[in-house]
């Protein structure tokens, strides 16, 4: 029996027991369901349309959401895009993923000028953060004395080959499984880099020092990158100050001739030990006291050799 009729939003092309067709509102393509499903549960779209986030009505910098457009397959897999309406007029399939991270906040036909306001507002506008550019990436990417990280505004190509001007958004951080320390990717010429937030806030907002090529965190929060936490120390003053603060193990004491309160060698101790000459002479052979040669002797010094 061919019908055409509607459950709860779901198009059913066919019913019939025990097995009908239905029609994905998002893709538009028909699938084998059980009738009872067909009939009674509100499951309106495909398993490949199933995780769409129903952002009607929502607003986005310039565009408000309209509805569901079509689903786009690329490299990334699949895309979601939903029609649009920009505030001069333009109406435009965008990608709802990439509006929700804070690109394409626009027709693409605005003025530049205008979409960078906008990517100034999605970066916060948090009062006392100031925003450099990232060195070696001017022009690209900015980080802030907050230690966030933002991309500019740019031209860029899309998955169908068209030109589309991209607002500039906050990076995604993530933290490096090995070091634990908050992390980026940047990318220039195709190639993509990943660099610690921390190093770039320092080299863009503190100080550098000769010799200083480590960058501390004051209150030893990895996370917290802000500017006024960082420092440009030296590998011994960033060790001495972990172990200042009892974060690491005291280093091993020295033993034998590397002490520096060693008046002995390894080879005068193994002849001291031999007894063949007495304290005395011991003692005025290597420019010591007599004590220094009994205690050698007995093995309460040098007792590792």
């Amino acid at each position: 029996m061919n019908r055409f009729c509607d459950y709860t939003n779901k198009i059913v092309v066919r019913f019939s027991s025990p097995v009908s067709i239905v029609r994905c509102p998002a893709c538009e393509k028909d699938r084998s369901v059980p009738a009872s499903t067909a009939k009674l549960y509100p499951h309106t779209y495909c398993k490949g349309c199933a995780k769409i986030v129903d952002i009607s009505g929502q607003r986005y910098g310039r565009l408000t959401v309209i509805g569901y457009d079509k689903k786009v397959e690329n490299s990334w897999g699949n895309r979601h895009h939903w029609l649009c309406e920009c505030d001069c007029g333009n109406i435009s399939s965008r990608d709802g993923a990439s509006m929700r991270q804070g690109a394409n906040l626009t027709c693409g036909s605005c003025d530049e000028a205008i979409i960078e306001t906008l990517a100034d507002d999605f970066a916060g506008g948090v009062p006392g953060e100031v925003w450099v550019d990232v060195a070696g990436y001017a022009g690209r990417y900015m980080v802030s004395n907050l230690g966030r990280v933002r991309s500019l505004t740019r031209r860029t190509t899309g998955a169908t080959g068209k030109s589309q001007t991209t607002a500039g958004r906050l990076l995604s951080v993530r933290q490096d499984g090995q070091t634990g320390y908050p992390t980026v990717y940047l990318y220039s010429g195709g190639k993509k880099k990943n660099v610690s937030v921390h190093r770039i806030v320092a080299e863009a907002f503190c100080e550098m020092r000769d010799g200083a090529t480590h960058v501390n965190h004051k209150n030893f929060d990895k996370t917290d990158n802000r500017a006024e936490n960082l420092e440009w120390v030296t590998p011994r003053e960033n060790t001495n100050h972990a172990f200042d603060a009892g974060r690491l193990p005291p280093p091993p004491c020295p033993k034998g001739e590397a002490h520096h309160n060693a008046k002995l060698t390894r080879a005068a101790v193994l002849h001291i030990r031999r007894g063949v000459e007495s304290v005395a002479a011991l003692a005025d052979i290597y420019g010591v006291s007599k004590n220094t040669v009994r205690r050698a002797a007995n093995g309460d010094t040098w007792s590792h050799v």
